[in-house]
């Protein structure tokens, strides 16, 4: 997946903002809250600091600028314990001849458990998207919103946009979404997403494999192979963990892949 290679620019900024986040979810903890979603303003601080002292050695990460606050929280939350999903061709297909936009409600955002998740997908003109919830304190009011980066391998025309969320109980909270001014190229973005979310709270056509949920793909054939032995798949995961690299620590991420167990 790309997205690993964008990480690989942060790789010595995850441990810090680990930890500030872990001092976060203590305080939530202490006061009895129990919000999964990590705000911006907690790593913000910590961000600035490291940019400071350190800035990336690239300009862009496919197209987003590596100096972007919301871009290394997001990242980083997504390394932390976020999610990847694909979608098949005829999903796709599909999904953009539906007006999904007409059936989908609003409190479709707030039944996604993970804070963050990557598209691994052509998007429109872009090659990817990554998507972080975020908790947003502005004048006297309290906000959810989406931070969303749609990338481009070439480094050259990503996009990076906010989408406050509309309340769970707001009636055709998406019949503004066409009328944007940038709806044609976001547009494509929306309708998958919202698809994604779909899938996931019906769970419906989807299956893990090598870290990646894969929607709208054909398993007949693994099922095929392996339907008169007695055993079962163990699922790809990821295996996360640290390591020291000439006094640096550093962040890996590696694949385990999927695997047939015999009884």
């Amino acid at each position: 997946m790309n997205i690993l290679s964008a990480i690989e620019v942060y790789n010595n900024y995850l441990k810090p903002l680990k930890a500030e986040v872990d001092l976060w979810r203590v305080s939530q903890a202490i006061d009895n809250k129990n919000s999964f979603v990590i705000p911006s303003f907690v790593t913000y601080s910590k961000i600035l600091e490291m940019l400071i002292k350190d800035k990336p050695e690239k300009n862009k990460v496919f197209g987003i600028d590596t100096n972007s606050s919301d871009f290394i929280h997001s990242i980083s939350i997504w390394a932390m314990n976020g999610k990847t999903a694909s979608i098949s061709e005829p999903a796709l297909e599909l999904i953009h001849k539906i007006a999904i936009l007409d059936y989908i409600p609003p409190n479709i955002f707030y039944r996604f458990s993970s804070q963050a998740l990557y598209i691994d997908n052509k998007i429109g003109i872009y090659d990817g998207a990554l998507v972080c919830k975020d908790y947003i304190r502005d004048s006297g009011r309290d906000w959810y919103a989406l931070n969303i980066f749609l990338f481009d391998h070439k480094n050259l025309s990503g996009k990076q946009f906010r989408f406050m969320l509309p309340d769970t109980n707001q009636e055709k909270s998406f019949s503004k979404l066409a009328e944007m001014d940038i709806w044609a190229e976001i547009g494509p973005f929306f309708q998958i997403y919202l698809y994604i979310l779909n899938e996931y709270h019906e769970k419906k056509d989807f299956f893990l494999a090598n870290g990646v949920d894969y929607i709208g793909f054909d398993l007949g054939d693994k099922v095929e192979q392996n339907k008169h032995k007695k055993g079962h798949w163990r699922n790809g995961h990821w295996h996360t963990y640290w390591t020291k690299s000439e006094n640096v620590d550093q962040f890996v991420m590696k694949l385990v892949q999927p695997i047939w167990v015999v009884a």
